[in-house]
């Protein structure tokens, strides 16, 4: 049985020094089967532990995600979905951020256009937190 630290890591993209994470469930309620979560996960080294999942760094899932649809053998089904995670994933991360060169000629507007931008990417950036936290509850095996 592989060893992991067992801390708890709580992923929250709203504090910069937390880290980020993804669990098998949250995996499986962005629309991944159990198996995919599994072996999407298999090599990956889990990084915390929050309840009984284990996590997963964000930036290491989606790599995972991205070199496992790279193979030859997969269902057109198969590679949706993984890109359906990965679009889903993605906002978590935050890190993208767009800039339109034209407006550099007028500083208010290019301002006003760098203010909104960043506050465009605080709301993505909630939004797929919330949608990691829906991910989570949709993923959750039943109670027997």
């Amino acid at each position: 049985m592989a060893s992991f630290p067992t801390t708890t890591v709580k992923p929250s993209p709203h504090f910069p020094g937390e880290l980020q994470t993804v669990t098998r469930s949250q995996l499986r309620g962005y629309g991944a089967s159990e198996y995919l979560a599994r072996a999407v996960t298999r090599s990956l080294e889990p990084i915390g532990q929050r309840g009984r999942s284990k996590c997963y760094g964000l930036r290491d899932v989606m790599q995972a995600l991205r070199s496992y649809g790279e193979r030859s053998h997969l269902r057109p089904s198969t590679r949706e979905t993984l890109s359906q995670i990965l679009n889903a994933l993605s906002p978590l991360l935050g890190n993208v951020a767009t800039a339109d060169f034209r407006l550099a000629e007028d500083p208010e507007l290019g301002g006003a256009v760098a203010a909104l931008l960043r506050a465009q990417q605080v709301t993505n950036q909630r939004l797929a937190e919330i949608g990691a936290i829906a991910a989570e509850i949709k993923g959750r095996r039943p109670r027997r």
